[in-house]
């Protein structure tokens, strides 16, 4: 399975070490500020998302990305320059190219020749991209009207087609204001849904949320009018959208949509109370009220404990300060305050990894981050590798030495300054790590880095090493690990592609550990996933060339098992759509065998009920709003 990459960007390498609860929710709620000085003055943020591919979100400043590296955070990519006295009015984050890449649409205000309001879509650059590059707002909307002002947008796929789509607040001068569906039928592309799909929404006020209230797996939509009533339409499915419902009960001008009970229903929240969600929408209303506010709330699950909560800054009072709603089985808990908050602009991240979400600090002189820890506890181990660190290796850390600690590998300055290396770092056994003096590899590439996946290639029980720098013309370097921690090169493989999924079997039954690499989005065609059939040599192996195997699709998962407990090694494939079997016929050659009705990026295998057959678990997704499910494998 594809695991997620850890990231070393530091001129001082700190390893936060976090001290868990007992089991069960904590109870406390800790915030630490970390010293991570961003890489500018930062006055807020538009979003935040994945803006480079590798896994983690990065920040969406107002003038450039900033680059999430391990929790710090480093200037990464600007916007384009914006027309003659234009500004940023309203901002979201979402994939619009389909490219696995955050992009930014944007409300200007105030540009030269827009009639002072205009809608545009900048496009996240490649990996080491200086720029986003702006769309040229004429190929970007097709029919949608332009110059009038727009005072709020949302990223959310209506449709389910895989693409990003924009709900916008419109108004016109003198006329009633409106929400506006905008479909994105690729590169990007949007036009106003039809009113077919999308019934007329007028006399809308500039608050609304989306979210699964009902729980039919479709994202529905929620919004105030400009009395102060709460209404929503329901999704229909792939498309179209019912008419305004009535959300009784419930009043304002502020509300945000999330589980915050846990039940697979989004709630909504606003200072007067919360509709709890059901298989009739928003209707149960209970007490659990927020704290009053005129500024954004925003729901997100900070504890990571599976319940939405609420992010309340009191913009009704200076100094500002921020609340924190908790969820529960019962709804929003009391409001918890986080203390004194110097803005209103509340954007929550896993900055390091952890799995619960930590909350940027704007505009200070000095904007910092503060690092939320389970339970409370944090210690803090001064590490003593100086350079700089990058991306380095998928997977969890290794026990590369099998001393009992974890180990790393590293990427860091190679002999040459034009020159990068692949380091290990070892554990001392307290937390210190102990980088290698001698690299495993050397290769030219001032400007990026690499990726390295352990995987048993000889079949000795031990992990050996895949190492790819991400520079292109670079091949994939194969090392054999001794058992003790001492690595050996053996060969190439010659791949170099931005991204992979990679698994390792005997495919061909000949006793050999082959290796069989998926295409990602993004690579050029042939999508098929590449057998690499392992040839023994003196000392060693080689690869024979890769063999296209399957129908062309691009592989975003593989996991090896042997589905017809036949003796030889078949594939499961996740990919942007449906997972599907390769069955192997024993030599290697492949058929295409089932296909699961799950939309997924990603699987795995295991023996679920202990009884000796292995079922499939997919992981559905989050673009379709698809569930997982569990497929027994007779």
């Amino acid at each position: 399975m594809r695991l997620p990459s850890l990231a070393f960007q530091t001129s001082s390498l700190l390893i936060l070490i976090v001290g868990l609860a007992a089991p069960g929710r904590a109870q406390d709620l800790v915030f630490r500020e970390t010293g991570n000085v961003f890489p500018e003055f930062v006055t807020g943020a538009l979003g935040a998302g994945d803006a480079d591919g590798d896994g983690d979100a990065d920040l969406f400043g107002i003038r450039r990305v900033l680059l999430n590296e391990g929790g710090r955070f480093i200037a990464g990519p600007t916007y384009p320059a914006l027309p003659n006295a234009a500004h940023i009015d309203d901002a979201t984050v979402g994939d619009f190219d389909g490219d696995g890449r955050a992009d930014l649409a944007v409300v200007l205000t105030g540009g030269a020749g827009s009639g002072g309001f205009n809608l545009a879509i900048y496009l996240a650059p490649p990996p080491g991209g200086a720029s986003f590059v702006a769309v040229p707002t004429a190929s970007a909307f097709l029919a949608v009207p332009l110059g009038v002002p727009y005072a709020k947008l949302v990223a959310f796929d209506a449709d389910q087609d895989g693409a990003t789509d924009l709900l916008a607040h419109a108004a016109p001068v003198g006329q009633p204001a409106s929400l506006s569906l905008l479909l994105n039928v690729g590169a990007p592309l949007f036009f106003p849904a039809p009113y077919h799909l999308w019934p007329p929404a007028a006399s809308v006020g500039n608050w609304f949320g989306v979210g699964d209230f009902d729980g039919d797996g479709f994202t529905d939509v929620a919004h105030v009018k400009n009395d102060g009533a709460l209404w929503w339409r329901r999704s229909l499915g792939y498309g179209p959208f019912d008419v305004d419902l009535p959300a009784t009960g419930l009043s304002g001008s502020v509300i945000v949509a999330g589980d915050f009970d846990g039940d697979g229903f989004d709630d909504l929240a606003a200072p007067s109370g919360t509709l709890r969600g059901g298989p009739s929408g928003p209707t149960q209303l209970t007490t659990a009220s927020l704290t009053p506010t005129v500024a954004p709330i925003v729901a997100a699950d900070v504890d990571a404990d599976g319940y939405m909560d609420a992010l309340v800054p009191d913009a009704l009072n200076l100094p500002l300060s921020l609340h924190l709603h908790r969820g529960s089985p019962g709804g929003l808990l009391p409001a918890t305050s986080l203390g004194s908050w110097p803005s209103a602009n509340i954007v929550p991240i896993d900055a390091n990894g952890d799995g619960d979400l930590d909350l940027p600090r704007f505009g200070e002189s000095v904007p910092t981050l503060a690092v939320h820890g389970v339970g409370g506890a944090f210690s803090i181990v001064p590490q003593n590798i100086p350079e700089v660190f990058r991306r380095s290796q998928r997977g969890p850390p290794y026990d590369v030495d099998q001393d009992g600690d974890v180990d790393f590998l590293v990427v860091g300055p190679g002999p040459q300054s034009w020159q990068r290396g692949l380091y290990v770092a070892r554990n001392d056994g307290n937390g210190r790590f102990v980088r290698d003096a001698a690299p495993l590899v050397v290769y030219a590439a001032p400007d990026d880095d690499g990726e390295a996946t352990w995987l048993d290639l000889d079949g000795d029980g031990d992990s050996d090493l895949l190492f790819r720098a991400l520079t292109p013309g670079i091949l994939t370097h194969v090392f054999r690990n001794d058992g003790g921690g001492a690595f050996a090169f053996v060969t190439h493989l010659p791949w170099t592609h931005a991204d992979w999924t990679v698994a390792a079997a005997d495919f061909d039954g000949d006793a050999d550990v082959d290796v069989m690499i998926g295409r990602a989005p993004g690579v050029v065609a042939p999508f098929q996933p590449l057998l690499y059939r392992s040839v023994p040599t003196p000392g060693g192996w080689t690869y024979l060339p890769g063999e296209a195997v399957g129908v062309p699709l691009m592989a975003t998962d593989l996991d090896a098992f042997d589905l017809e407990n036949d003796g030889d090694v078949d594939v499961l494939v996740s990919t942007l759509g449906f997972p599907r079997m390769l069955v192997n016929d024993g030599t290697g050659a492949f058929a295409e065998g089932q296909i699961f009705g799950v939309a997924t990026l990603s699987c795995a295998v295991a023996d679920l009920d202990d009884d000796g057959v292995l079922e499939i678990i997919t992981g559905g997704t989050t673009w379709k709003r698809a569930p997982g499910a569990v497929y027994a494998t007779h």
